[in-house]
């Protein structure tokens, strides 16, 4: 198991949010890992809104990647 993100760690609320985004994104969290979000989430009172900011943007660009002008453009750049 990778450290959770924390703002103790001197990360924003945001940014921990944001590693947060990619550790549900990737699944599979242990009943531990789930535990210590929801103690990150009640921890600040900027936690709840940050995650919720880092989740839309995080969804905003899981739609937009999917468009055929992005797939098209990662095609190029991998040739």
């Amino acid at each position: 198991m990778t450290s959770a993100p924390s703002n103790d760690s001197g990360q924003t609320a945001l940014e921990a949010a944001s590693e947060w985004c990619l550790k549900l994104a990737e699944g599979d969290l242990s009943p531990a890992d789930r535990e210590q979000f929801e103690q990150w989430l009640d921890a600040h009172e900027d936690n709840q809104p940050a995650f919720e900011r880092a989740a839309k943007v995080w969804n905003v660009f899981g739609e937009a990647s999917a468009a055929p002008e992005v797939i098209a453009l990662r095609t190029r750049a991998c040739i």
